[in-house]
């Protein structure tokens, strides 16, 4: 039988206390990192050593209920105190106390994920026998055990996502208000994590590094159209950011995705639209097909009573999914594409099929706009103009690291000698396997400064790590970059 999680509350009575819970649990952040930069705190040296602290005695009871050290990670700050509220960070949380509330009411986890950015439109697909479902979202079953351990809904808060797969990290990834789910591919289903929410919540004031299995990062930030186009098809579709939004070749403002590319045309601002990108990075279409008459392929006829056979199921996800004003006509059949893996492709984009998987994660578009990238992006920087009267500097905490540490990253931006201020850098690393990774740094500071601290990379001694920062829409050339590297080395 199909379940849906209930909410404790009735939907007619709101908790009016709710907005000042959120004002108190900022006010209690904010209050402890001030605490930490003054170092009026503190711990026993190991603990500060392995950036972790004991837990408090006032969540000991709550903590240990939801599983302890195994199941929250370490704790990662010391408990402060705001008002009614008292708070303290564990690896995968932030643990709450409200003393104004009653009863079970007073310990809670804070919905730190909605920071995240993560956001996925419920599932309208029919429910099928035996699925969980959260808020319209279905609950990945190797993650049911876990949730439910953890108390459910009433833990755990509202699902903000489906089940994905995160090519960088090689795991399935679920998100939800106050935690995150994670598997690694091909792993026992008994060892479900959780993510690092608590981690990546407190930043630069905490210096516990989590396992690089469980680090998660924010979805950055589209101005709009981009914006409203990719929360329609949400974040399990599109993919990653990886660049943009910047000036393409054709004039259009465009970002890509890791799955399928947006483009707006600026004689027409108010909507972005899908761009044909699969025959550009090389994909020869198929030749028209004859109609298959079955129950489960849907025929698109093109021309001639010719035109191609979708599988019912691709169909249905297209639809759910922008239907094909997001996928563009249909240009191949279904065809063998790796070991135990079906690929059809439209103009847009291309789904695979995997039919030994998760009826979840059966369906997944293709990671073409990594491919998309390499071919166009990288000659839209060679050939874009920098802005002379603009210098971005660009250095590092190390030049070489090990495996096993990170690497912090400092940018500086003036123009003659003025600082500037407001201005938001990415950054694109280039990894031993080829692949790449996009980061947002923070916006500059008042001196023009930004600092991010990019996760460790697992190569081998002398392994060069080349990246690139870049400010987008910046003076009348439009962008500035500069490429650097680092050294991987030290390992034993």
């Amino acid at each position: 039988m199909a379940r849906e999680d209930r909410p404790q509350r009735q939907k007619d009575m709101p908790d009016k206390r709710i907005p000042t819970i959120k004002l108190l649990i900022l006010m209690a952040a904010i209050g402890w990192l001030l605490s930490a930069c003054g170092g009026s705190q503190t711990p026993d040296e190991g603990a500060f050593e392995q950036g972790t602290f004991a837990i408090d005695s006032l969540f000991r009871s709550f903590y240990n209920r939801l599983g302890g050290e195994e199941v929250l990670g370490p704790a990662i700050s010391e408990v402060t105190t705001t008002g009614s509220l008292q708070i303290q960070y564990t690896a995968a949380g932030l643990l709450v106390y409200d003393s104004q509330a009653s009863g079970d009411q007073r310990f809670s986890l804070s919905p730190i994920g909605n920071d995240l950015g993560y956001s996925d439109p419920p599932n309208g697909s029919p429910t099928q026998e035996g699925e969980y479902r959260v808020d319209g979202h279905v609950l990945y079953s190797p993650f049911l055990t876990l949730y439910e351990q953890l108390g459910g809904k009433s833990v755990v808060g509202s699902a903000l996502t489906d089940v994905r797969y995160n090519a960088e990290h090689n795991r399935f990834e679920q998100f939800f208000e106050n935690l995150g789910f994670y598997l690694l591919a091909g792993d026992d289903p008994e060892n479900v994590g959780l993510l690092a929410y608590g981690v990546f919540n407190c930043g630069p004031s905490c210096s516990y590094r989590p396992p690089i299995h469980s680090e998660v990062e924010q979805r950055a930030s589209l101005p709009e159209p981009f914006a409203s186009m990719a929360a329609r098809l949400g974040t399990t579709f599109t993919g990653p950011l990886l660049a943009g939004p910047y000036r393409a070749a054709d004039g259009n403002s465009e970002v890509i995705f890791e799955n399928l590319v947006l483009y707006v045309n600026p004689e027409d601002p108010s909507r972005a639209y899908a761009r044909p990108i699969v025959r550009q990075i090389g994909f020869e279409p198929q030749p028209l097909a004859e109609r298959i008459n079955s129950p489960v392929v849907y025929f698109f006829e093109m021309e001639d009573g010719k035109g191609h056979n979708i599988p019912v199921r691709l169909n249905s996800y297209i639809a759910f999914h922008g239907s094909l004003d997001i996928a563009g006509l249909p240009i191949s059949e279904v065809f063998a594409y790796g070991e135990n893996v079906y690929r059809q492709c439209f103009e847009n984009l291309c789904l695979d099929y995997y039919p030994n998987a998760d009826p979840l994660l059966q369906i997944r578009p293709a990671p073409l706009g990594t491919l998309y990238k390499a071919q166009n992006y990288n000659q839209i920087e060679q050939n874009s103009q920098e802005v002379s009267s603009i210098r971005l500097n660009v250095w590092l905490e190390s030049p070489q690291v090990t495996s096993e540490q990170t690497q912090t990253i400092y940018i500086s931006v003036f123009e003659n000698e003025t600082p500037q201020a407001n201005l938001q850098a990415t950054i694109t690393l280039t990894l031993p396997d080829g692949s790449q990774s996009f980061y947002l740094f923070p916006t500059t500071d008042l001196s023009g400064n930004a600092q991010l601290t990019v996760p460790k990379v697992l190569a081998s001694n002398g392994t060069l790590v080349p990246f690139v920062v870049c400010i987008e829409n910046i003076g009348p050339g439009g962008r500035i970059c500069e490429h650097e590297s680092y050294l991987i080395w030290g390992n034993p």
